[in-house]
């Protein structure tokens, strides 16, 4: 796979969290840890614990516990296959809430959130990095012409003429990867 797509950074006034729209499967630990959070953050967690998760089934290829979706109603250009939901850890402006709280803390932003989130819109795979599809590649999310993709339905998983390299904009991310793989 011989991927450089050119990437924007992230914009919640663009896209409003479009990426949350499904929260996002949990590694190993992370419910736990996540739970803890709400826990001791009682203020920013209304709902009992157990409500912010999920058994989910992706399409039959990805299943697992994740966090849970509440509906929501996005604005503009959302991607017609995806569902009108939203993450239960981010806020109605697409802000994740445990980014927040930790930036509260003066602690790294993504002290609490689960390993996916802090990659996207990276995926890892077998220890590796996959970056966002070139422009024409299939999105490593496509089922069929229901449904095209996910990544590259994003704002910033679009391989753009006018974006930076992905190793540029996804430093942070890159960075991120290398350190919990010590």
């Amino acid at each position: 796979m011989n991927r450089n797509p050119k990437l924007k950074k992230c914009n919640m006034k663009i896209c409003q969290g479009f990426c949350c729209y499904d929260g996002v499967y949990l590694k190993q630990g992370e419910e736990e840890k996540l739970k803890n959070v709400i826990k001791t953050h009682p203020q920013d967690f209304p709902l009992p614990a157990e409500d912010y998760f999920d058994d989910g089934n992706w399409h039959n290829k990805v299943k697992g516990r994740k966090t849970a979706v509440r509906p929501f109603q996005y604005s503009n250009n959302f991607p017609k296959h995806f569902n009108q939901t939203k993450c239960m850890f981010a806020d109605d402006n697409g802000f994740c809430i445990l980014q927040k709280i930790a930036l509260r803390e003066k602690i790294h932003p993504w002290s609490y959130k689960p390993f996916a989130c802090c990659l996207f819109p990276l995926i890892e795979r077998d220890g590796q990095l996959i970056p966002p599809p070139n422009k024409g590649e299939k999105d490593d999310y496509f089922i069929d012409e229901t449904y095209p993709g996910f990544v590259n339905c994003l704002y910033c998983g679009i391989d753009c003429n006018d974006g930076e390299n992905w190793t540029d904009v996804l430093k942070d991310e890159i960075n991120f990867f290398k350190q919990s793989m010590k």
